[in-house]
């Protein structure tokens, strides 16, 4: 799912990750979930166990992020028949086949299907819409080599177009400016399908990301497509901060129900310690916790892409508000990361008094500045 970005860990991991924190959202009081959980020596994506009145119950879920087909269906069966379950489900990122329907409702199976919505969230206004050219999935390349992936959010992906800078020679340009210098031979056949495109870079050509080191790829390598864009009536807010709606059907009534990101907590098993780096996978943010004290966090919120611009803040937190985040641990992720902790930290970025009291909170949690860090 496209709206969870986490690097490190692959997108069916994510996907049963999604799953969990939307259990840990609908469960009742005193429900315990667990990911990755094993019974009697079997691996199980999702557990939830309660107990009513003198009695306890188990509900077992597996993850599948593909159409999941009948035999995967009637493995299940046995599976769940083996834990003892009470109730087994299984749910699906894009849905199932005919035959694993009726199998499923043949042996109590429930199955459901857990997407993003189309939808945005009631209060906001379209202002108009119309057809525009769409370019994502950039990356620098050498070759068959990926040397670096830039992120698909519009507001990042405006940052670092114009932010890159591309040298040849005593020549520097920006990204930008090197790729649409092309583009009446790339649009060229441009239409409603995604298509890769490729622009060729000079031989010797340095390429210099914010934050990494510099590097020589050969190549831009990007999707184009005709999209319908809507132009939406936000308020001011950046619409990366706009928290995603998942709908969650059950693929056999067909009965639905939207779920808001904010309600998730995707970082159910995270312990917000000093010292390390956090993400909200929903709206792509990377936060460094200095300190914490008692039930309160001092963060900076180190790396948001808003309006086309990085957005640096320091703010402080209640400790709760970590069950939206993950721990960053990934190598490869963690050296731009700390230079651009460095960087803030060697100049005047504390901008915490502009943000005001009703304001939202820049962290992304939902809540009112005043409300969401303890104030």
């Amino acid at each position: 799912m496209s709206v969870m970005e986490s690097p490190e860990q692959p997108k069916w991991q994510r996907f049963e990750r999604l799953v969990a924190a939307l259990h840990h959202a609908l469960s009742p009081s005193g429900a315990v979930v667990t990911w990755d959980d094993r019974i009697a020596g079997r691996q199980f994506d999702v557990t939830i166990r309660f107990s009513e009145l003198a009695y306890n119950f188990l509900t077992i879920i597996e993850c599948k992020d593909y159409v999941v087909p009948v035999g995967d269906i009637d493995a299940f069966v046995t599976k769940s028949a083996a834990a003892h379950a009470n109730k087994a489900v299984v749910i699906s990122s894009q849905g199932f086949q005919s035959g694993a329907l009726k199998v499923a409702a043949d042996h109590g199976i429930e199955l459901y299907v857990l997407e993003e919505s189309e939808e945005w969230p009631p209060g906001l206004r379209i202002i108009s819409e119309e057809p525009a050219l769409s370019v994502t999935e950039v990356e620098l390349v050498r070759g068959p080599e990926v040397l670096h992936r830039f992120s698909d959010a519009p507001s990042a992906l405006t940052y670092f177009m114009t932010h890159v800078m591309v040298r040849v020679g005593g020549r520097t340009r920006t990204l930008d400016d090197t790729v649409m210098s092309e583009r009446s031979t790339w649009e060229t056949g441009a239409d409603d399908t995604p298509q890769v495109r490729e622009v060729s870079l000079p031989a010797g050509a340095l390429v210099q990301v914010p934050f990494c080191d510099p590097m020589r790829p050969a190549a831009v390598r990007f999707t184009i497509q005709l999209v319908s864009a809507k132009t939406l009536d936000t308020g001011g807010l950046d619409v990366s901060l706009i928290p995603q709606l998942f709908r969650f059907r059950n693929a056999i009534t067909g009965e639905e129900r939207t779920i808001d990101a904010a309600e998730l907590w995707i970082g159910f098993d995270t312990t917000v310690q000093a010292n390390r780096f956090y993400r909200n996978p929903f709206l792509s943010i990377v936060y460094y916790c200095e300190n914490v004290v008692g039930d309160l966090a001092s963060y900076i919120l180190l790396e948001s892409y808003q309006h086309g611009a990085l957005f640096q803040v320091r703010f402080k937190q209640k400790t709760l508000y970590g069950r939206h985040l993950l721990e960053v641990t990934d190598a490869k992720e963690l050296a731009p990361l700390r230079r651009m902790l460095e960087h803030f930290r060697a100049g005047p970025h504390d901008l915490t008094a502009r943000v005001g009291r009703n304001d939202p909170s820049p962290c992304g949690s939902g809540q009112k500045h005043k409300r969401c860090h303890g104030r």
